[in-house]
């Protein structure tokens, strides 16, 4: 090789130097901006050994506005709460065999004076020499505290049974009605919500039906019935979330979902008859453990614009619920 010119092997140059590193990076770049490929769908199922225990906390915080006679009254209720689900064996149909074990429920209550004032609940913890009527209030708020109930749901996460919370709570319904008679009707009210029917339905806002559907990345899909809502009282809907799929991980999948739904527009509220949604949304995220198709959390937030009748007139209700579930251990 003669001092002076470039070194040379049969196509020009040796690539070294400066030419080795850019070539990595060009490799780099490319290899980068590649179309990716489309990962396999993935399909979520329940499954609930038997013996095994998934233990849950939620916690709520609901504010409560509400309107009549030019007055505005607010209520905001925060809870802690703690359940778990035991397995208790698989049925010939593959359904499950399950207990949701309740435990302790803890909160604070702010509201108007004639509606208890600032109450402090702790099912485990009951101050001495409360007021009847905040004590009332109390228990109320925590009436399913360290109650049971024993459940059957498919593998697609349906609840297909829910018996005998009913019966436990009927005894501390009846007694809040005795220590405060003002609040009997009301009372009364939340024991017609404690049938196992209605028991099943209302967990479906805590542990939603699986989708049906194998699931990819920024799949779209509609979840029917996929949430029981009960703002307007003993008023229930089913609602249809439109769902995307964030990310399918090996350990989890994670989705968001939306609702949305509106009274007609030709509603008089002065001629409704009962508890009536004027308009709702619903939105929320929820994180499924690919392995056994429970959640790892789920977050939902609704906002709700109630119309309730009433002897001196219409009440304009708002309602800003926020329920984060998350499992433990």
């Amino acid at each position: 090789m003669s001092r002076g010119r470039p070194a040379t092997l049969l196509f020009g140059k040796v690539p070294f130097i400066h030419e080795v590193p850019m070539l990595r990076v060009a490799l780099a770049l490319a290899f980068l901006s590649a179309p990716a490929l489309a990962a396999d769908p993935v399909s979520l199922t329940l499954k609930i050994a038997p013996e095994s225990k998934v233990s849950f906390r939620s916690n709520g915080e609901v504010k409560q506005s509400m309107q009549l006679m030019g007055q505005t009254f607010d209520t905001t209720i925060t809870t802690d709460k703690v359940f778990a689900l035991v397995g208790r064996g698989t049925q010939e149909d593959g359904s499950f065999l399950a207990r949701i074990e309740n435990g302790a429920i803890r909160g604070k209550q702010i509201a108007p004076p004639m509606a208890g004032g600032t109450t402090e609940f702790d099912s485990e913890n009951k101050a001495e020499g409360r007021d009847p009527m905040q004590g009332a209030m109390a228990d109320l708020n925590v009436v399913d505290a360290n109650t049971t109930i024993d459940v059957r749901l498919s593998p697609a996460g349906e609840f297909l049974e829910a018996k005998g919370l009913g019966a436990q709570v009927k005894p501390k319904l009846d007694a809040a009605a005795n220590a405060a008679p003002i609040l009997a009707s009301a009372i009364r009210q939340s024991q017609e919500k404690m049938s196992d029917e209605h028991t099943k339905q209302q967990l479906r806002s805590t542990l939603l039906p699986l989708p049906k559907q194998a699931l990819t990345e920024g799949a779209e899909f509609k979840l029917a019935k996929g949430y029981h809502e009960c703002s307007a009282g003993n008023v229930c809907s089913d609602i249809d979330l439109n769902c995307k799929v964030l990310s399918v991980k090996d350990d989890a999948v994670t989705i968001e979902f939306k609702a949305e739904r509106a009274a007609p527009a030709d509603l008089d509220p002065d001629l409704i008859e009962g508890p009536t949604v004027e308009s709702q949304k619903i939105a929320g995220t929820w994180v499924i453990d690919r392995k056994d198709g429970l959640p790892r959390t789920l977050v939902v937030e609704k906002n709700t614009k109630l119309l309730m009748p009433g002897p001196q007139g219409t009440m304009a209700i708002t309602v800003a619920d926020k329920q984060s579930l998350k499992r433990e251990g």
